[in-house]
């Protein structure tokens, strides 16, 4: 805060000597001290300027024009007069002191302090009695413009707006137990996208490829599906036991200027020992000549552990009461396979479909193989006939 003009001019700045009255020798003193002191604060007014019409160069015109002293200054005094004595300074309306530079106005107040007063008499005759009036002027005494954006007047440097970033995205996945349709958590090819300047990023259209163990696709692979740039992997898609399938999706990435860059997906499958139908095989046996026993196999997939044998059995038995059995090895000791017969074939016997898991370990097979042995119970009514469906399921 700046102190700029005597709290006592009528003491000690007034010359009744000069021809030009109080009012007026108070009125250019204050006013040339005011300037000068507005003159030291010329960047401010220039700020001033720059935030109210946003122009660069004009605001600098005003600085440039208030450091010269190319202004106006006007009501820089409140005013008032008495005749019974010197007006006190509370009675006075306070000044509204502006400033005009280049056309642009901008009101002092805000930056003005220090209240002060100046009083001085006039006398005059009216008829036999002389009349003396009070006049008093108020008017500020201190100018601080406070804190403000010195810096207005830098031009900035230009904004350039950068392209987007992006990491390749990989993803281990390991295939699902079961024969069910199941699928990996979707998957966001933008996750791992940035854009500094907060640009919108979406996928170019038509910029996706598709390799599957380094070979290019023709077209999206069944087992994906994308939606949106999010990618769902079907994890029941078949693989043998620890085999492996890279697929890599690659595709462009745009920003909402234009930059456009690549990136890709790296998929790792893995596959598990999982279920899938290896082989079916159908027999059918017919009693004849008094034969009653019949036997037969199905080849087991070589190296496998574990399966499933579904079987599924169909028979018409010629005698009342006559009975069927059948055995397979390997298989659970409590399941027991037999039909017993209807009269005269009028009727055919099903045996409700068997499944169950069995260790189909080669090492625990004859020959590598599933195998079954069977037979009627009566020599009697050639004819009889069974048909044994076996369906070999295997994890693999």
């Amino acid at each position: 805060m700046s102190d700029f003009f005597t709290s006592s001019f009528m003491a000690s700045g007034y010359s009744s000597s000069l021809s030009a009255s109080a009012q007026g020798q108070l009125s250019s003193a204050y006013t040339a001290a005011l300037s000068s002191e507005i003159k030291t604060v010329a960047d401010y007014f220039g700020f001033l300027a720059f935030e109210r019409t946003g122009d660069r160069d004009a605001a600098l015109a005003v600085k440039e024009a208030v450091a010269a002293g190319q202004f106006t200054l006007s009501d820089l005094f409140g005013a008032a007069q008495s005749k019974t004595g010197p007006v006190d300074g509370a009675a006075v309306n306070n000044p509204a002191p502006k400033l005009t530079v280049l056309g642009e106005t901008f009101e002092l107040s805000s930056i003005l302090s220090g209240l002060d007063t100046e009083t001085w008499t006039t006398s005059s005759k009216v008829g036999k009695t002389t009349e003396t009036v009070y006049h008093t002027r108020e008017f500020f005494t201190s100018l601080s413009v406070g804190e403000y954006d010195t810096d207005w007047a830098v031009v900035p440097e230009p904004v350039t707006n950068v392209a987007p970033t992006a990491e390749a995205i990989v993803v281990n996945l390991t295939e699902t137990l079961g024969k069910a349709a199941s699928f990996s958590a979707p998957i966001d090819l933008l996750g791992n996208a940035v854009d500094l300047d907060g640009d919108a990023l979406s996928i170019v259209a038509g910029s996706y490829k598709f390799t599957v163990d380094g070979v290019v696709q023709p077209a999206k692979p069944s087992f994906l599906t994308i939606t949106d740039g999010v990618v769902v992997f079907d994890t029941s898609t078949d693989l043998l036991k620890d085999e492996m399938m890279v697929v890599k999706v690659e595709y462009d990435i745009t920003d909402s200027a234009g930059h456009v860059i690549p990136n890709s997906l790296t998929i790792n499958y893995t596959g598990t020992a999982d279920l899938y139908s290896y082989k079916s095989e159908s027999f059918t046996f017919t009693k004849s000549g008094g034969n009653l026993t019949f036997n037969g196999s199905l080849q087991a997939q070589s190296g496998a552990q574990n399966g499933v044998i579904d079987i599924a059995l169909h028979a018409d038995l010629n005698a009342t009461n006559e009975t069927f059995f059948l055995d397979v090895e390997p298989r659970p000791n409590s399941v027991d396979f037999t039909l017993g017969g209807t009269a005269n074939s009028d009727g055919t016997e099903v045996l409700q479909n068997y499944s169950g898991q069995v260790n189909v370990a080669l090492a625990s097979l004859a020959d590598g193989a599933v195998s079954f042995n069977g037979g009627f119970s009566t020599q009697v009514a050639n004819g009889s006939s069974v048909t044994l469906t076996l369906n070999y399921d295997v994890w693999a």
